[in-house]
């Protein structure tokens, strides 16, 4: 979701030694608190991108439209998101990390303190008592928030220098706070709108579950995509520095 600064972690510790940006620092691949640290160093500064390594701006970050069908429960929603914002992607904390090339796993934890999102939205069903059928913008928090991403791969031979390809990305939220305001719900009544955003934050564990799986599906795929381009043109050797 709006843990899209996972992106950046793609790029970070497999970008191209010879052409290194400052901002990154080489590790060894054993020297896990190194790349720990180079990772939460390089993330803070790409919140404005970086054109050399071809990576987009993190912060904030635009991500595509999303679209969920209603579900049985107290959240029976049809909803629609597009011009999707996040912000804070940069500010994060990396609690965690290990890569083992010899089982080719990798594994991140990482801590963000806020995320920002907003959104235009439109939704169409029950939530809780109360029939709706809307459009607005939307916005929400997301607070003290922990993602684990972890990736399986193999390695294979090219130009007789090892590569790796990543086969598999698995991506679990497993804690955030979330709170959700979605504005004019009910075009000129402000009780019922605050009503709505009442109902909405009681019942949000239920409303982020209709959201939640869709977008980590959509964000370990582009995890993996992204991967694999840099890991087909740039190999162990000139990804990771010498023992």
């Amino acid at each position: 979701m709006r843990f899209c600064a996972q992106l950046a972690f793609c790029l970070v510790i497999f970008a191209p030694c010879g052409s290194l940006p400052k901002i990154f620092k080489r590790c060894k691949i054993e020297d896990n608190e190194c790349l720990k640290s180079s990772v939460e160093n390089a993330i803070l500064n790409l919140g404005n991108g970086l054109e050399e390594l071809n990576i987009e701006p993190i912060d904030p970050l635009s991500i595509p439209p999303q679209e969920y069908q209603p579900i049985p429960g107290p959240v029976s929603l049809y909803q629609k998101y597009s011009n999707g914002i996040y912000q804070h992607l940069s500010k994060l904390k990396v609690m965690q990390f290990r890569t083992d090339l010899d089982k080719c796993n990798i594994y991140l934890e990482t801590f963000y303190p806020t995320i920002f999102f907003s959104a235009n939205y439109s939704i169409k069903g029950q939530l809780a008592h109360l029939e709706v059928d809307a459009e607005g913008i939307g916005n929400g928090t997301s607070t003290n928030s922990t993602m684990l991403v972890n990736v399986t791969c193999e390695t294979y031979l090219q130009n007789d220098k090892e590569h790796i390809k990543v086969n598999d990305v698995h991506v679990e939220l497993v804690k955030a706070k979330f709170e959700a305001h979605m504005g004019e719900v009910f075009k000129g009544n402000d009780n019922l709108n605050e009503v709505f955003d009442k109902t909405i934050n009681e019942n949000i564990e239920a409303f982020m579950e209709t959201t939640i799986p869709g977008e980590i599906a959509a964000l370990g795929a582009l995890f993996k995509e992204t991967m694999n381009k840099v890991f087909s043109k740039y190999s162990v050797k000139e990804i990771f520095e010498d023992n």
